[in-house]
């Protein structure tokens, strides 16, 4: 289904010219991908007093962010495997898994506790 045309006074017709050393460009740029909106978007909600981009983490809390998103990751990757049924037949393989999916599930809950305090 085609996009439906704003009207004329509801369309971004209007261009801004700013002027930004290359540290300033790089700075609007990474906080516009932290909040995962556009630059356009990013300085047009800034100006307007919008909220613009998400708080960032420290840097120690965002490697700890990182980390449990990745083992998250690899716990579903792992309880697909499990849930399959594949290794029923083999339960050496099958509690292997399972014993895998725990500690990934103990060191999940190990990293929320660090983030939460």
């Amino acid at each position: 289904m085609p996009r439906s045309y704003k009207a004329a006074d509801k369309r971004r017709s209007q261009r801004f010219e700013l002027r930004l050393t290359i540290e300033e460009a790089h700075e609007i740029v990474s906080r516009a991908i932290s909040a995962g909106i556009s630059v356009a978007d990013f300085i047009r909600k800034s100006a307007l007093g919008d909220s613009a981009y998400m708080q960032t983490a420290a840097p120690d809390k965002a490697a700890l962010i990182m980390e449990l998103n990745n083992l998250n990751k690899i716990g579903n990757v792992l309880d697909q495997i499990v849930s399959s049924g594949k290794f029923v037949n083999n339960p050496d393989q099958m509690e292997l898994l399972t014993d895998t999916l725990t500690g990934i599930k103990n060191l999940s809950g190990h990293l929320i506790k660090k983030l939460s305090s």
